[in-house]
């Protein structure tokens, strides 16, 4: 194996936190901040109050914070590949439970409990935690 990767003389800290900070970016640009784009067509399509759909972004906040201490403590336990991996396969839950939703509970099940549970595995904690493994 000779890469440049398996040499033990390259310092991977500065990749690691480039990767960390692609991830980050990626993940409250595209992901966190796109619901508004989908506010509009959510209440065309299916007629529910702007109130209501959005009730299932602060649903994914609160669920996020609230397990935001657990996800730290299945850091500490498995490792940050882990439930950057285990946040991931949530988020990809999310995203196809949510582009099959009819319901506004569906709507609440998908986004406001999977990728709030997703978002506090791959949030900010893991990939700090990452990052600060490097330095």
């Amino acid at each position: 194996m000779n890469s440049a990767w398996a040499r033990p003389d390259k310092f991977f800290g500065w990749k690691a936190l480039t990767v960390t900070a692609v991830m980050y970016f990626a993940w409250t640009g595209i992901m966190l901040y796109s619901f508004p784009d989908f506010l509009p067509r959510l209440h065309e399509t299916f007629g529910w109050s702007r109130a209501s759909i959005s009730w299932a972004n602060s649903l994914a906040m609160v669920v996020q914070g609230l397990l935001t201490p657990f996800a730290g403590m299945l850091v500490m336990r498995y490792g940050a590949k882990k439930a950057l991996a285990a946040g991931g396969v949530l988020s990809v839950l999310c995203f196809i439970a949510a582009s099959f939703h009819t319901r506004l509970w569906e709507l609440y099940l998908a986004y406001g409990i999977l990728f709030g549970a997703g978002g506090s595995l791959c949030g900010m904690l893991a990939m700090t935690t990452i990052a600060n493994n490097w330095f």
